[in-house]
């Protein structure tokens, strides 16, 4: 649960979104690639490199066709400095750039366009409560929206079992057309040991009470 962690990790996030579209009847299918590997610099300080590449299949959800389109949309990159040890015995802290890589394979899935702003990450552990917000700023050197804007505020409660129950927004704010998505998740996951490597499975569902014009209502 906490994105600025000491330790190498390689989540795959698979996400199915319904209900966008002119007819309301699209559906997008999202694989975000997202390594995060923290590096030392010294003894009191972390660089921790997060990447969110996201590989994307949509139908029906563009204006004027219902044939589907695949590939990728934009990357981002984001170094987050940190601390090995957390401020005041419980909070962890990370800051940084964030940089949009146009990565983009098709204009219906990204802007394909340049982008740099500030990340910021604090978190708070108390007990078996993860508390925290992730937001970053991005400006885009673009036609189209002019920044995009994240605010994530999220919570977690791990069992003695390394069960986990997360809830979590994702609020996004586009400049320009000046419209939001906030879409709200509930998952559970689970930590359990492949040979010696821990991995942790996890599922949930989500509602978008706030979505971009045509965007989409409910996810898993």
């Amino acid at each position: 649960s906490n994105p600025v962690a000491n330790v190498t990790s390689f989540p795959f996030q698979s996400s199915f979104d319904f209900g966008s579209g002119p007819r309301g009847t699209g559906m997008t299918y999202t694989l975000n690639i997202q390594p995060v590997i923290p590096v030392s610099l010294g003894s009191k300080v972390l660089l921790i490199n997060r990447l969110v590449l996201p590989v994307v299949a949509q139908t029906r959800a563009v204006q004027g066709t219902d044939r589907g389109r695949g590939g990728l949309a934009d990357t981002l990159y984001t170094a987050f400095l940190s601390t090995h040890k957390p401020l005041f015995g419980a909070l962890i802290w990370g800051l940084g750039p964030a940089i949009r890589l146009p990565t983009t394979t098709s204009a219906d899935l990204g802007n394909g366009q340049w982008g740099i702003g500030p990340s910021l990450v604090l978190l708070a552990l108390i007990g078996p409560v993860t508390l925290g917000v992730l937001s970053n700023h991005v400006r885009l050197f673009s036609t189209g929206p002019r920044s995009a804007t994240l605010i994530q505020p999220f919570t977690a409660y791990t069992f003695k079992t390394a069960t986990s129950i997360n809830l979590q927004a994702e609020a996004v704010f586009l400049e320009g057309p000046n419209t939001w998505s906030v879409p709200l998740s509930l998952l559970v996951s689970q930590v359990v040991p492949i040979g010696r490597v821990p991995v942790s499975f996890g599922l949930g569902a989500r509602y978008f009470p706030v979505t971009f014009p045509q965007g989409p209502t409910w996810g898993l």
